[in-house]
């Protein structure tokens, strides 16, 4: 059982363009079903809004994710990156259901919160988007960095009773 503090991933957020979401969704695979996160190998997509998408990768040091998605996306949608703005907290293990609730007012019983799973919603009035990448079950928390480490405190403090290990991934980025 872990909390880890992933600084190695890019955030970018991607808004459609009026009347463009349909085609938007097709040309960069990404999700039109509310409440259901496109998860691949190198790629989390999740639908955060109607047209809007928060899409989370490994980091590149050249910044490719965001060039990426501007260059799909060309006429569109509008690309921003959020990599400095957002921090990802994966918590992970068997007893991650019952920490993430004692601050979640979502219902993240295995028959509703599956693999793919993602809403925005606040964990203990920390606004996130949180997103189950697999059945172990983790899940990835997507917070606001300026309320991360107050986040972060809260989390370990709760943690600390399921008997779970706090860390930080450590990746040099600009």
């Amino acid at each position: 059982m872990a909390i880890t503090v992933r600084n190695g991933v890019a955030c970018c957020l991607v808004l459609a363009r009026r009347g463009f979401a349909e085609v938007t969704a097709e040309r960069l695979e990404l999700s039109l079903e509310p409440g259901r996160a496109t998860i691949g190998a190198e790629r989390c997509c999740l639908p955060i809004a109607p047209g809007e998408w928060l899409v989370l990768e490994q980091w590149r040091a050249d910044g490719g994710l965001r060039m990426q998605l501007e260059g799909d996306a060309a006429g569109l949608a509008y690309v921003s990156d959020q990599s400095h703005g957002r921090q990802v907290i994966r918590v992970a293990g068997p007893a991650a259901r019952d920490l993430l609730g004692r601050g979640c007012r979502l219902d993240l019983h295995p028959r509703k919160c599956r693999p793919g799973f993602c809403a925005a919603t606040s964990i203990a009035e920390y606004a996130c988007a949180l997103v189950q990448v697999d059945a172990v079950p983790s899940f990835d928390l997507v917070v606001a960095a300026g309320y991360a480490e107050s986040f972060w405190l809260w989390l370990t403090d709760h943690a600390a009773m399921f008997g779970y290990r706090a860390a930080i991934e450590t990746v040099d980025r600009p």
